[in-house]
C-alpha cells in the first residue's frame, strides 16, 4: 500500500498531442488514479449515481472522492470504528478495496444523490440571517455546497462495515479486481499476474 502510495503520486504520464516535437507532462496522483477507477466501476454498477453526479458543470464525483480520501473519510463515515474497519480490511485485502469502499457509500446515499440531483440547490442554506439581505452565492459556492452535502455525515448515519457491507465490497473485488489492480499498477505484458 505504501509503495503504491508514493509510486503513483509520483507517476508520470506523457500526453502527445499529435506533433511528436511538442510533448507535456502531467502527474497523476493516487486520488485521480481511484476516482477514475470509482467512474468505471459506478459506470457498470450503478450507471444512474454515475449520471447524477455528471450533471453538473464540476467533476463532483472526482470532488468527492478527493475529500473523503484526504480525510480519511473521517468526518464522513458515521463514527471512528468504521473508519478503522474500512482501513483494517484496505490493508490487509489490498489498496483496491478503497474503490469497492466508495462505491459501497455511495450505494448507500444513492436516494440522496438522485433526489439531490433533480433539485441540486435543494437542502442548501445560504447566508441571509433572515433580514432579507442575504448575500448572493455564486455559482461556484453553490456547486461546492452540493458536494458538501453529498459529504454530510448525517447521510452516512445508517452506514455501517458490517457483514452486509464486506459482502458486497468482496463481489466488486471478484468482479473488478484485475481491471483495478492492472491501472494502479500497470505492468509489462510478459510479467506475472499479482
Amino acid at each position: 500500500g505504501i509503495h503504491f502510495v508514493r509510486g503513483m503520486s509520483q507517476g508520470r504520464r506523457k500526453h502527445d498531442n499529435g506533433n511528436t516535437s511538442s510533448t507535456t507532462t502531467t502527474t497523476t496522483t493516487t486520488i485521480d488514479i481511484i476516482a477514475q477507477l470509482v467512474s468505471a466501476v459506478l459506470q457498470n454498477e450503478s450507471p444512474e449515481v454515475l449520471s447524477a453526479l455528471e450533471e453538473r458543470d464540476t467533476p463532483l464525483l472526482a470532488s468527492i472522492v478527493s475529500i473523503w480520501l484526504r480525510q480519511n473519510f473521517i468526518g464522513v463515515l458515521p463514527n471512528l470504528s468504521c473508519v478503522l474497519l474500512l482501513y483494517c480490511t484496505v490493508l490487509m485485502e489490498g489498496v483496491d478495496y478503497l474503490v469497492y469502499f466508495i462505491i459501497s457509500i455511495l450505494r448507500h446515499v444513492q436516494g440522496d444523490i438522485i433526489r439531490m440531483s433533480a433539485n441540486p440547490y435543494a437542502g442548501w442554506v445560504d447566508d441571509d440571517d433572515g433580514g432579507g439581505g442575504g448575500t448572493k452565492i455564486g455559482e461556484e459556492g453553490r456547486k461546492r455546497n452540493v458536494s458538501q452535502n453529498y459529504l454530510s455525515v448525517e447521510h452516512l448515519i445508517g452506514f455501517q462495515v458490517d457483514e452486509h457491507v464486506l459482502d458486497f465490497v468482496r463481489g466488486l473485488s471478484q468482479k473488478y479486481r484485475h481491471y483495478c489492480m492492472e491501472r494502479m499498477f500497470p505492468r509489462g505484458k510478459n510479467e506475472d499476474e499479482w
